[in-house]
């Protein structure tokens, strides 16, 4: 009955599949790079953990591929299933303390350390000053008058929380993100901003698509008087129900917030467990909606953090998650469910309307500063003088292959006029090396300079200066041409020589320096400082 009912409700909505492409540098004659397709062949991890060390060869790939295979979730007639409470409070219990282990502080440094530090220095990302200190009013400044745009901050606390909760195959969007909109990083192990989780929706397809959203509706009615709550989900795959179920007495439930997360994390929990991979969400809770996109902050000090960390960790069981706010009345099937309740099993049929949405893209980034932040850095005002300006500056990395990511992102970030990359024995490099190096750099001019071999390569962006990349570490003085920075890619045995030489690690004043600082005193013209 309930099919032949929405057969005759419904209308068939698609959305068509289309490739997305994420480019290391624009191209240019000497820069014919290849570009970065989405991951993976392979069916990615779902969920957090620390170990993580295949992510090192995922971050430094610059070649990666997304096949998206169909779900092959059988739509069937179903029932309305109605739950008692105590096994969905266990697993909330259980997702809870699990939450706590996995947001662990140390784990948490350890994570950032050895795999995302790396990629925020050779992005040109962190700030080694606290968030109140005159340095960061100066790059605030100079931030502010480079992009012409309000600059923003977050912390490595931050950037840790959330790409702990994010798919693996999207973290190098979220850094390029960072670069691109030059946030700053804050080295300070507290929580300054959040950041939104959207995805771009391109409109209505054709019926060839290959990308399939099945969509849900998460409810709950919340007794105040003895602190428990009844839910109510449902799954609709196209135009018919593929999941009904209604939880019962639901307990420990102290607000409608609580009420409504439980809700959501039972929903988003049967839609992992049928391996579903593009997921729209409906709620009518803004609160949760905000836990869920990430407009929400969320800090330790909240009593529910454990539970609505729990529901954020949740999204990266899925390809591609979108959660809407929409009023009560548009989810007249769950709320059908909830208000008849046991009574009348029958009224998913009752109350059965096509919400199918089939959407497709990435996701998309919107980073906001905490209030207290905002009131913080609306105080700055505008130094002359921020950290010292050098002309040596060092990356420091642990594995060979961390120098292509590296040198990728000093390429993407800088877009130097003109650039010169110094390797040691070039020719005893690995097969792979030399073909990764080929393949990014091109055609060039190669020098012998006493076993170094200096790359030559014509950028073309007359709007920046020039970059010299030591590959291999430090090079010995020899007649390498006069550049405006010099960026060494080092390793942790290199920390005495590099600390007598009074060489810097790179940093997000590396860059207001290379582009030129502006003067206070007209902010149009470039000073030196």
């Amino acid at each position: 009955m309930i099919r032949q009912l929405l057969k005759v409700a419904a209308g068939h909505h698609t959305r068509q599949c289309s490739s997305s492409y994420l480019h290391w540098v624009p191209r240019t004659p000497h820069f014919l790079l290849p570009s970065l397709e989405l991951l993976c062949t392979n069916r990615p991890t779902r969920f957090f953990t620390t170990d993580r060390d295949h992510l090192t060869r995922f971050l430094c790939s610059k070649k990666a591929s997304q096949h998206v295979r169909d779900l092959n979730v059988e739509t069937e007639d179903v029932g309305v299933h109605f739950v008692g409470s105590q096994q969905l409070c266990s697993q909330i219990e259980d997702a809870k303390d699990s939450i706590a282990k996995d947001f662990d502080l140390e784990k948490l440094k350890d994570l950032y350390c050895r795999h995302v530090r790396p990629e925020l220095v050779s992005r040109l990302l962190i700030h080694n000053h606290k968030f109140n200190a005159i340095s960061t009013h100066w790059l605030k400044y100079q931030t502010h008058a480079r992009i012409n745009n309000r600059p923003r901050f977050t912390s490595c606390y931050d950037v840790m929380v959330y790409l702990v909760g994010l798919r693996q195959e999207y973290w190098v969007f979220y850094l390029n993100y960072l670069a691109r909109e030059r946030i700053s990083v804050i080295e300070e192990w507290v929580s300054i901003s959040t950041t939104q989780h959207m995805f771009y929706d391109l409109g209505l397809k054709n019926l060839s698509s290959t990308i399939h959203f099945h969509k849900g509706e998460a409810v709950a009615s919340w007794h105040k008087d003895s602190s428990t709550a009844d839910l109510a989900n449902l799954i609709w795959k196209d135009n018919q129900v593929i999941s009904a179920t209604t939880y019962l007495g639901v307990s420990d439930c102290i607000s409608i917030a609580q009420s409504e997360a439980k809700s959501v994390f039972a929903i988003l929990t049967k839609a992992k467990d049928l391996g579903i991979e593009n997921f729209v969400l409906w709620t009518d809770n803004k609160e949760i909606c905000g836990v869920l996109n990430g407009t929400k902050h969320i800090t330790t000090e909240n009593k529910d953090w454990n539970l609505f960390m729990a529901i954020r960790v949740l999204r990266s069981a899925f390809k591609r998650l979108v959660a809407i706010w929409v009023p009560r009345e548009m989810m007249a099937p769950a709320n059908g469910m909830l208000r008849l309740g046991v009574k009348h099993p029958q009224c998913v049929e009752q109350s059965a309307k096509p919400w199918a949405y089939l959407l497709n893209g990435l996701p998309e980034f919107r980073l906001s500063l905490s209030e207290a932040a905002t009131k913080e850095m609306n105080t700055f005002g505008k130094p002359i003088h921020g950290e010292p300006r050098h002309n040596k500056y060092f990356i420091e990395l642990d594995a060979e292959m961390k120098k292509i990511s590296a040198l990728n992102n000093l390429i993407q970030v800088l877009k130097p006029k003109k650039l010169y990359v110094a390797i040691k024995e070039l020719q005893r490099k690995s097969d792979l090396m030399q073909k990764e190096l080929l393949e990014l750099l091109g055609t060039s001019v190669t020098r012998r300079l006493k076993g170094w071999s200096l790359l030559d390569i014509e950028a073309g962006d007359d709007k920046s200066g020039s970059l010299l990349i030591i590959f291999d570490g430090i090079c010995p003085e020899t007649p390498l041409p006069h550049v405006d920075l010099i960026v060494m890619l080092s390793t942790a045995t290199d920390r005495g020589i590099l600390a007598r030489m009074g060489v810097r690690e790179l940093s997000a004043s590396s860059y207001i320096f290379f582009h030129g600082p502006c003067s206070p005193t007209n902010p149009g013209k470039k000073g030196q400082n």
